[in-house]
């Protein structure tokens, strides 16, 4: 069914993260994509116990007409739980839990006195919040622990509709009744990568790896994400050839900051905004979690023409990506460090390291969203 348009359709986000990686970096190209199709966007960002939330930031980056603070639950139900949850964070998810079900009505309020047509919470660990009464969609990236696919019903029928990023995180939905839903892979369009103006670090930076295998992962910086696994790789693999780029923030930080003063292959960048720039410039970028995750990261790294290494094996990756890029992406047994080094010495060893520069991506389906969203307002109505 086509629904008729509105002059200005207007979608409330609520999310927690606001990074320059990942869910968060997706979700400004969503947001940017709807800008050009006359939608008005405004969005709701998680309150911290530790840091004050700059606003007027917030809405710069994301490009959104107002940005708004509120505490929000953490439904902590993702593969990979354990790993990322300490005991400050186990309290942290506790008390913003409890927080949330007292101001939660805010959201809501927020979004009938604007008269938005839809709220988009931008990951599973906010399925807590949705309410059949109301226009909420989840955009589900995540995959589900088989732990909680038992309750998964429960909170899949206050949802009016539910986006995935691909099949794998969307499999355990399947035999579930959901009133609209939607497979949206991530927009990626890498073809302009040239035209960014380089500064005087990026040339530093270029002298550095010059000649070099450059070995790349973006993102969070902590035991979770491998990088304790890769600094170990690099202690005990001394092939001068190589560089390990480490690019983002966290934990453990410092410890590669430290690290680096003893090994000068390992480049520690932290937080950088144009990331583009890294994948270009990378010959591989790996994965070091210790279960299968594709995220954008993945998906721009060898759109800008590196390899990627992922941990286990291709029964659990996403058929598109195998298909599309089956020279560039390669699998490593988890978390060995002989099995990851044993597949860096076949890349060095292959003559053309790289693909392509900027193969183009995909871009958002805007007018497949914008029907989905339709559909998912006016549900209730019927």
């Amino acid at each position: 069914m086509t629904l008729p348009r509105k002059s200005t359709f207007k979608v409330l986000f609520v999310t927690h993260d606001t990074s320059i990686y990942g869910a968060s970096r997706s979700m400004q190209a969503l947001i940017r994509e709807l800008g050009k199709e006359n939608v008005y966007c405004e969005m709701v960002v998680k309150r911290s116990f530790t840091k004050s939330i700059n606003l007027d930031k917030i809405k710069q980056q994301f490009r959104v007409g107002k940005a708004y603070s509120y505490w929000l639950p953490f439904w902590n139900c993702y593969v990979g739980r354990e790993m990322t949850t300490s005991l400050k964070g186990l309290v942290s998810s506790w008390l913003s839990n409890l927080l949330s079900n007292i101001t939660r009505y805010k959201i809501v309020k927020i979004a009938q006195q604007g008269n938005f047509d839809v709220i988009h919470l931008n990951s599973l660990v906010l399925f807590p919040l949705a309410d059949s009464r109301f226009p909420f969609v989840v955009h589900v990236r995540e995959l589900i622990d088989s732990d909680f696919k038992n309750v998964l019903p429960k909170y899949v029928k206050e949802a009016r509709g539910i986006i995935f990023i691909d099949d794998v995180v969307a499999e355990p939905f399947e035999k579930l009744t959901i009133p609209y839903r939607l497979v949206l892979a991530n927009p990626f369009n890498l073809l302009n990568q040239n035209e960014m103006q380089l500064t005087k670090a990026h040339l530093e930076f270029l002298e550095r790896i010059r000649d070099k295998f450059v070995i790349a992962i973006v993102g969070r910086v902590t035991v979770e994400k491998g990088i304790a696994f890769l600094l170990k790789f690099l202690s005990k693999f001394p092939d001068p050839r190589i560089n390990l780029v480490v690019v983002g923030d966290g934990e453990m930080l410092f410890s590669c900051e430290q690290f680096a003063l003893k090994d000068k292959r390992l480049i520690v960048l932290g937080e950088q905004e144009n990331v583009s720039f890294i994948y270009k410039h990378a010959d591989l970028v790996v994965r070091g979690d210790d279960i299968p995750r594709v995220g954008r990261t993945v998906y721009e790294a060898v759109l800008s023409g590196a390899c990627v290494l992922l941990p286990g094996v291709s029964a659990n990756y996403p058929s598109d990506l195998l298909e599309r890029f089956p020279e560039q992406v390669l699998f490593y047994q988890t978390r060995s460090v002989g099995d990851f080094t044993s597949r860096v010495e076949e890349l060095l060893a292959r003559e053309k390291k790289r693909a392509k520069d900027g193969v183009a991506g995909g871009g958002y389906e805007v007018n497949s969203l914008l029907e989905f969203y339709r559909e998912a307002s006016v549900h209730s109505i019927n």
